[in-house]
C-alpha cells in the first residue's frame, strides 16, 4: 500500500536451480627473504650522515675577522689575529664570504679532503692574491694608494694524493671613482655625496681607488 492506495507489487523471476558457492580467499604466502637481502634492505634504510651546518675551520672565524684594526668604511678587514682561514674580505660582505667557504669546505669534505690550515711544518706559502676585478698595471688600493690588503700567514689547503692544493677566497675590487668632501674621500655614487649641495662640490676634487665590489673569487694553486 502506498500513500493508503493499494499497489500491485511485480511479481519475483523463478528461482533458477544453480547451486552458488561462496569460499573465502586464500592469502598466498610471502616469499622468504635470503639473509643477504635482508642485510641489504637494512642497509638501505640507514639513513646518510647528516651534513654538519658549518665546517670546523669556521668556528669563532668571524668573531677574530671582525676584530681588526682600523680600516675606512668599505675597505678591507684587517684582523690582528694571522692564523686564519684565507678569506679576504670587507666587513660589508663577510656574511656572505663566509657561507661561501663554508659551501666549498663543506663540498670538499664530502669528497674525502680535508680543508685546514697548513701546519707551520709543511713549510708551505701563501702567493701574492691579485684582488683587481679588472687586471690593471697599476694598483691604486686604500687611501692615497698606499693600503695594504690583510692576508693570513699560512695557506688554506687540502691534499690530493700527496700533493698540496691551496684556497683563498677573496673578494674583488673594482676602480671607482672618488670624491674629496668634509676631510675625506668618498665614493661618487654614494648617497652623501648624491646629496650634497652644488656649491659643496664646486672646489671638491676627484681621484681613482680600487675598492670592494662585494664580488668574490675561489682561487687555486699548488
Amino acid at each position: 500500500m502506498s500513500l493508503g492506495l493499494p499497489s500491485e507489487l511485480p511479481a519475483l523471476p523463478e528461482a533458477s536451480d544453480e547451486t552458488i558457492e561462496i569460499t573465502p580467499s586464500t592469502p598466498k604466502p610471502r616469499p622468504k627473504r635470503s639473509p643477504e637481502e635482508g642485510s641489504a634492505r637494512k642497509t638501505r634504510r640507514v639513513a646518510k650522515p647528516r651534513r654538519p651546518a658549518r665546517h670546523p675551520l669556521l668556528f669563532g672565524v668571524e668573531e677574530h675577522l671582525r676584530k681588526t684594526r682600523d680600516v675606512k668604511d668599505g675597505e678591507f678587514l684587517r684582523p690582528y689575529k694571522r692564523i686564519l682561514p684565507d678569506l679576504i674580505s670587507s666587513e660589508t660582505a663577510l656574511l656572505r664570504a663566509l657561507s661561501i667557504a663554508n659551501d666549498l669546505y663543506l663540498a670538499l669534505d664530502e669528497q674525502g679532503y680535508r680543508v685546514h690550515i697548513a701546519p707551520a711544518a709543511d713549510d708551505l706559502y701563501r702567493i701574492n692574491v691579485k684582488e683587481q676585478e679588472v687586471e690593471r698595471k697599476d694598483r691604486k688600493y686604500g687611501p692615497y694608494h698606499s693600503g695594504s690588503i690583510w692576508a693570513p700567514d699560512r695557506p688554506t689547503v687540502f691534499y690530493i694524493d700527496t700533493v698540496p692544493v691551496a684556497l683563498a677566497l677573496t673578494e674583488m675590487t673594482e676602480r671607482v671613482t672618488m670624491r674629496y668632501l668634509n676631510g675625506d674621500y668618498h665614493r661618487e655614487d654614494s648617497r652623501l655625496i648624491r646629496s650634497a649641495k652644488p656649491w659643496q662640490l664646486t672646489h671638491s676634487w676627484t681621484t681613482e681607488q680600487d675598492k670592494p665590489c662585494g664580488r668574490f673569487r675561489v682561487i687555486a694553486y699548488s
